[in-house]
Parts: C-alpha cells; sequence; structure tokens
C-alpha cells in the first residue's frame, strides 16, 4: 500500500521498483554491507487499485526487462532469479541466527546445569559459523552472513547473466544456510515457544 495526498488535484505517486532491503542477521561485530537493497521488481503484468473514499478503480501496468545494456532477456531472468533466491536466503539465515541468539540469552540468564552448559556451547559453535563475531574495527573474519551479503551485492550490482563461480558459490552457501537452520532447529525443539514464522514475524 502506498498512501497518497488528500489534496485535490492530481496526484503523483513512485511505484517503488524494488522490494524493501532482507531482514540481516544480526551481529555485535559491525554489519553487513552488501544488502542495503532489495531485488528489482521482476518482469511481468502487475496490477494496480485505486482506492477513492471506498471506490476502487484497477489498471495494470507492465514491467519489462532494461535491453538498453546489450544483456539477453534470459540471462536478466537469470539475474533477478538469482537475486530473490538469494533474498530469500538470506532472509533465511536472519531467522536462524535470530533463534540461536534468542535461546542463548534465555540460557545465559538461568542457572546453568550441565545439560544447559551443553546445550549453550553448542549454539556458541553454531553461531560463530553464522556472523562474524570477532571483535575488532577490520578483522577480516567471513561467516555465512558476510559471504552472502558480499555475493548477493555482487550479483544484484550487475544485471546481466550471474559468473558460473557466483553461482556455484552462492549453492554451496545455500546449503550451509540450510545445514544451518536444520541444526538450530534440532537445538530449539521444545526450548522455543514460537515457530519460525512467528520468529519472521517479529524481527
Amino acid at each position: 500500500t502506498i498512501p497518497a495526498s488528500s489534496r485535490k488535484g492530481i496526484n503523483v505517486v513512485e511505484l517503488p521498483m524494488t522490494y524493501p532491503a532482507p531482514l540481516s542477521p544480526k551481529s555485535e561485530v559491525g554489519g553487513a554491507f552488501g544488502t542495503f537493497r532489495g531485488p528489482l521488481l521482476a518482469v511481468g503484468n502487475y496490477a494496480l487499485e485505486l482506492d477513492k473514499a471506498g471506490s476502487i478503480a484497477t489498471a495494470s501496468i507492465a514491467v519489462i526487462p532494461d535491453t538498453t545494456l546489450g544483456h539477453r532477456e534470459q540471462d536478466i531472468r537469470l539475474q533477478q532469479e538469482t537475486v530473490m533466491a538469494m533474498y530469500e536466503t538470506y532472509e533465511d539465515l536472519a531467522v536462524t541466527t535470530e533463534r540461536v541468539q534468542t535461546l542463548m540469552k534465555s540460557l545465559q540468564v538461568d542457572t546453568i546445569t550441565a545439560d544447559a552448559g551443553a546445550l549453550l556451547d553448542s549454539l556458541t559453535r553454531l553461531s560463530k559459523t553464522l556472523v562474524n563475531t570477532k571483535q575488532g574495527v577490520v578483522t577480516g573474519e567471513e561467516q555465512l552472513r558476510e559471504k552472502l551479503s558480499s555475493l548477493y551485492g555482487e550479483v544484484q550490482g550487475y544485471l546481466g547473466r550471474p559468473g558460473a563461480t557466483q553461482l556455484a558459490m552462492f549453492e554451496q552457501i545455500r546449503k550451509k544456510v540450510e545445514e544451518a537452520r536444520v541444526a538450530c532447529e534440532r537445538l530449539a525443539f521444545g526450548k522455543l515457544s514460537e515457530s519460525r514464522a512467528e520468529t519472521y514475524a517479529r524481527m
């Protein structure tokens, strides 16, 4: 929904051509710098609705590929599909990170039993594979968040076909994100009251 002015006369509303920036995995050590923008709107037809005091007017627009840069349509489509897949994977990683950190915090405020201590150790080891945790201004440490954010920025910034190395690297990262999700849910089973969907909504 895009709010418009209530003034009389012609009302101009700008349609955002990108999705919102993805949710980012949290870390106390800096941020990830490749994911400030969301993907471009996919090529296709879109329906618009103008709601004027309950009176609905409809229109449609078509988003077409920008071929002025010389890229083939199939290469543009692959780029958009890859960026969207990275976007979804990055948000999946953000949810996993949030759930791991939430459970870690709940254990740290409780009296640590032997079982709780072992669980906290497992969560800490998992957390260190998700985001950069090394203190310092420039540490050079890259975990899943930093690697995926950097790759996302590279692929999103070039509207042509992603390179074979980039595609292969993304598949490797996506597999590790999926493995991290499985490990998180195994450790969190019966210990977190909210589902992944509820964690996402809370973020």
